[in-house]
């Protein structure tokens, strides 16, 4: 089978997605437009560059697939600019699902940093919604797509924090969904009220911090009622009956939650100010609420993740494992998923969305954000094996092990750097010794099943998160002293370092940290 046909039927089958109530936010039934009698270029090429970047993220395809994906992806954009030259088509359903496509395109396979070509497609496909007006939710895939850029909407705005009250003008009670979408929406607003307020160049009143603080205190407040009413709804449900819809607007409130919560600890400290903030009711209250908001959020994206019921026993470990100060490594999130290997479904990812939502909020610390990412890509890395028993995969090369495993490793660590050396992955502990053979055998290029078998007590999901980590999670030598220049020599932040390293921010942070402590320790 051609790889893009292989692209196209994983692509249906894992993002094809359809309410269980059919009247649930995010649909994605959209996509059945490839089906269409009438033949649309910017739909066709969106389409097609979204199903190979989700089937060679999945399966890690080749170089050569990368590009052609690429290639794909700037034909898309070249003829969706043709197709909004033509007032006929702008209004045309297959013009607002292309722009969709490609925003998650830019999820599945980011093509700029910051997400500044997400952010584009997003507010492209806000004005396309708006221009089609109230007559677009007359037909089922027109409410479908409205539905899913409000979706998008929302993801944007909690994001980037943006106060535009004009947004509000559009909404349509047409769901359930809507009085959640604007208890979302209404904490971004707030959000980029308090940034102004309490940011440097804010003019801070004492009244003015304390109405703020009222006054997220009363958004969290509504925000959790439909938190506890949602919550509801998910208890006791198996991953076979769960709507994912209905766990995604729990996310969305988790993500608000998290942010109100934040603000209201920064107005605390600054009303109460050092040492007393701490022992204020409303700053205890916020790390209450935020411990449990963790929690829950954890409890509720294993759901997601199509894991099984019984699992819900487990969630007990979890108490606040991710506070401040904690080693993420070591978090019960990945002794968990270690425990209970047996409780797994054998079922295709939903979806990683929330998840990398919750990562990308600047409210999280660094080992907040190492643990999450950690979990983001383990969970990946335990989903190949189940994608590769999904009826949709019965080609070649949907059943061999992913090339990625068996290619040279570019950023090994230096041999025998203790420092650096990463944490046991859950109860399987690692030796240094197991260490440095995995990566010897990794980087002559050594077959998987040559690889699996010289560790025949570890599980797949545990040797292949092992290597991804010693692959990524740790700096050579060289990339230390790079760290050392950039940072000491030449002055630079760690925003702007990251990208040149191609490291993630809280990893370099965490790295320079530790070079530090060692620095202090020998002199």
């Amino acid at each position: 089978m051609p790889l893009q046909e292989r692209a196209i039927a994983y692509f249906l089958y894992h993002y094809d997605l359809e309410s269980p109530s059919q009247n649930k936010i995010g649909d994605m039934g959209f996509v059945i437009l490839s089906k269409s009698d009438k033949e649309w270029e910017h739909y066709r090429l969106a389409f097609e560059a979204c199903a190979m970047a989700s089937f060679i993220n999945e399966t890690g395809g080749q170089l050569e697939y990368k590009s052609l994906t690429i290639e794909t992806y700037n034909k898309a954009l070249m003829a969706m600019h043709s197709a909004l030259q033509d007032p006929g088509v702008v209004c045309e359903d297959a013009t607002l699902a292309a722009v969709l496509l490609l925003a998650l395109f830019e999820c599945l396979n980011p093509t700029t940093g910051e997400q500044e070509s997400w952010r584009n497609h997003v507010q492209g496909a806000i004005e396309l919604a708006r221009g089609r007006g109230r007559k677009q939710i007359d037909t089922r895939i027109g409410q479908m797509l409205f539905r899913a850029t409000r979706t998008l909407m929302v993801i944007y705005s909690l994001t980037t924090l943006e106060d535009e009250k004009e947004k509000e003008l559009w909404w349509s009670g047409d769901d359930e969904c809507t009085s959640t979408q604007k208890l979302c929406v209404g904490v971004a607003s707030l959000s980029a009220k308090a940034t102004v307020l309490l940011g440097p160049s804010g003019h801070k009143e004492e009244v003015e911090v304390e109405v703020m603080l009222k006054r997220c205190q009363a958004h969290d407040r509504a925000c959790k009622a439909r938190w506890e009413e949602l919550s509801k709804s998910t208890q006791g449900m198996s991953s076979d009956n769960t709507d994912p819809w209905l766990l995604m607007l729990l996310n969305m409130l988790t993500c608000a939650r998290i942010l109100l919560n934040s603000i209201i600890m920064r107005c605390a400290t600054w009303t109460y100010k050092v040492p007393n903030y701490q022992t204020s009711e409303e700053y205890d209250g916020a790390c209450s609420a935020l411990a449990e908001i963790i929690l829950h959020s954890a409890k509720v994206n294993e759901q997601q993740l199509c894991w099984a019921e019984e699992a819900q026993s487990s969630f007990a470990e979890l108490d606040v494992q991710l506070q401040p100060g904690r080693d993420s490594s070591r978090c019960a999130i990945n002794k968990w998923i270690e425990d209970n290997r047996s409780l797994w479904e054998e079922k295709p990812l939903v979806g990683l969305q929330p998840l990398a939502v919750i990562w990308s909020l600047e409210c999280l610390n660094d080992d907040q954000k190492i643990a999450i990412d950690t979990q983001l890509r383990r969970i990946v890395g335990c989903t190949v094996d189940q994608i590769r028993r999904s009826p949709s995969y019965t080609t070649e090369a949907c059943t061999r092990p992913s090339p990625s495993l068996s290619e040279p490793a570019t950023d090994t660590p230096e041999a025998g750097s203790r420092d650096s050396s990463p944490a046991s992955t859950g109860r399987f502990r690692y030796t240094q010794q197991d260490d440095d053979t995995l990566r010897e055998l990794s980087n002559e290029g050594i077959p998987w099943r040559e690889i699996r078998d010289r560790f025949p007590k570890r599980p797949d999901s545990s040797l292949k998160t092992r290597l991804w980590t010693l692959r990524n999670c740790q700096l050579t030598a060289d990339e230390d002293r790079l760290l050392i220049r950039l940072k000491e020599e030449e002055h630079c932040s760690f925003r702007d370092i990251a990208p040149k390293m191609r490291r993630h921010r809280a990893l370099v942070s965490n790295r320079y940290n530790q070079l530090r402590r060692n620095r202090a320790m020998n002199n």
